[in-house]
């Protein structure tokens, strides 16, 4: 978007999806200036720079909201999202459908798909 000054753009208001971004993604590692991902909540869960981890990432609205894992036990494949804060009923049902769709893809052989919402992890 800001390589491009003379393109097009969606109205400044129009939400951006959610996304699933994987750990040690590029979006997150390759770029001097991550403040347009990466919020004061993220920051304080320890992630980053400092601690040179950098966990798998749910954005909602363009910016990390959450952690995420995929575990695959006795054929069931769970999908664990860890929001940093309170998410919103609809930004709550994004995730779900955009977990789904993950899940569908990362774990087409398991049997059963789950997805499980842990309590906020406030840093």
């Amino acid at each position: 978007m800001f390589d491009l000054p003379g393109a097009p753009r969606p109205d400044p208001d129009t939400p951006a999806p959610v996304r699933f971004v994987y750990d040690y993604d590029n979006l997150l590692r390759s770029h001097a200036d991550v403040s347009r991902l990466v919020t004061v909540d993220y920051a304080a869960q320890g992630f980053g720079e400092m601690s040179g981890e950098e966990p798998s990432t749910v954005l909602v609205d363009g910016f990390a909201a959450a952690t995420w894992r995929i575990v695959k036990r006795r054929g069931t494949a769970t999908l664990t999202v860890r929001p940093f804060r309170k998410l919103t009923g609809a930004e709550e049902a994004e995730v779900g459908a955009e977990g789904a769709a993950l899940l569908a893809f990362a774990a087409a052989g398991a049997k059963a798909h789950e997805i499980v919402f842990a309590p906020p992890q406030p840093g």
